[in-house]
């Protein structure tokens, strides 16, 4: 009885306790942006990348990309998940606020990595090309970080050289 009314209790504070700052960002044809009160937004390069490299199938069939933010483990920057078909949602770790721009640039390329089916989920099984993600392997030397890694500085770096911008690389 004791244990029924702790998971009553619990269910209650989940309901009703406020959330971290939230957000999203769908694509469509028009794109549409997140909340002006918000600390940070998807900037244009975000929006691009999406649009030439999300969105490139024949008829266009939109993904729906949704950010939010959520506190993650503090070796935690973000996470991707594929939540329905064709759509992503991106989890920001308010502890690399000052890195959102890769971070989210870097979580984008997860999402063309599951778009691709390199990266693929089943179940609770997660692949890459085929073979099951090994996650007891140092983060820097995972395949699927690494491509998405030099996929989201090549990008960055591509950006900042075409509108003059400057790219700290922290």
């Amino acid at each position: 009885m004791l244990k029924n009314f702790y998971a009553f209790c619990l269910i209650l504070l989940t309901c009703f306790h406020p959330k971290v700052e939230k957000s999203k960002f769908t694509i469509s044809k028009n794109l549409s942006t997140a909340k002006s009160h918000m600390p940070w937004t998807p900037k244009e390069m975000h929006k691009r990348w999406i649009e030439d490299s999300l969105n490139v199938d024949v008829p266009k069939l939109p993904w729906k990309i949704q950010w939010e933010i959520q506190p993650l483990h503090h070796k935690i920057a973000g996470i991707t998940r594929l939540i329905g078909e064709r759509h992503i949602l991106i989890d920001l770790n308010p502890m690399y606020r000052y890195e959102w721009d890769h971070v989210y640039m870097h979580e984008l390329v997860h999402a063309a990595q599951i778009q691709e089916g390199r990266l693929t989920i089943v179940g609770d099984l997660w692949y890459w090309d085929g073979e099951l993600c090994d996650w007891t392997i140092p983060w820097d030397e995972r395949p699927w970080e690494i491509d998405a890694e030099a996929r989201t500085r090549a990008m960055i770096i591509q950006n900042s050289k075409n509108n003059g911008d400057t790219y700290r690389n922290k």
